[in-house]
């Protein structure tokens, strides 16, 4: 080191020298921790047992705060997972409620034209087919699509999922067998993506 310091220096060095005499004037020796051990009519014998206690208490303190830096820190961890997924969620759902159609039309058969009218005496295979718009590439739609009959009861439920939609418009379609036995009037199928309807369609059942 060199022998030669700067003024800034030097009020480093009387700082220091300072904090180090105040340190070693706060310091008692064992010698001086026994003589106010019997000036207090205590047993100066019990010292080292006190001394180790004192170390056990450091020690456990010491621990309790890491256990605690540690329960933080897996708190915040779960928190900010939690943040994520609620977001990714969010976002999930705001892609869902953008789903609407922009053609719909009943056909008997898979292939077969639109109709407004089916004879039930055929023992029809009537399809609901529909095109999706917004359809979020990537995922599978949970679709239902309700059938109900002239008086409003609910004949038949179809429930599935899309294969994974590759385009934002998306074709899909739903199904219903209509025989002999059909209710005649006019019936309403209606496709539910989750809980919110898409749209509806009527068709007449002679």
């Amino acid at each position: 080191m060199t022998d030669r310091l700067t003024d800034r220096d030097l009020i480093r060095v009387v700082a220091e020298v300072e904090r180090m005499s105040r340190s070693a004037e706060s310091e008692l020796s064992r010698q001086q921790v026994q003589e106010i051990l019997v000036d207090l009519g205590l047993s100066s014998e019990l010292l080292d047992d006190a001394i180790v206690q004192l170390q056990r208490q450091d020690a456990l303190a010491a621990q309790t705060r890491q256990r605690k830096q540690i329960i933080i820190g897996v708190i915040a961890a779960a928190a900010l997972g939690l943040t994520g997924l609620f977001f990714i969620h969010q976002q999930r759902q705001q892609a869902l409620n953008r789903v609407d159609t922009v053609a719909e039309q009943v056909t008997v058969g898979r292939d077969g034209n639109p109709v407004t009218a089916v004879n039930r005496q055929d023992n029809a295979e009537v399809f609901y087919q529909v095109s999706l718009t917004d359809a979020p590439v990537g995922r599978r739609l949970p679709l239902t699509c309700d059938w109900a009959s002239p008086s409003g009861q609910i004949l038949h439920q179809n429930s599935y999922q899309t294969n994974l939609v590759t385009t934002p418009v998306w074709q899909t379609r739903c199904k219903y067998q209509i025989n002999a036995t059909a209710e005649p009037g006019m019936w309403t199928v209606t496709m539910k993506l989750g809980d919110r309807v898409l749209d509806s369609h009527t068709f007449q059942v002679d």
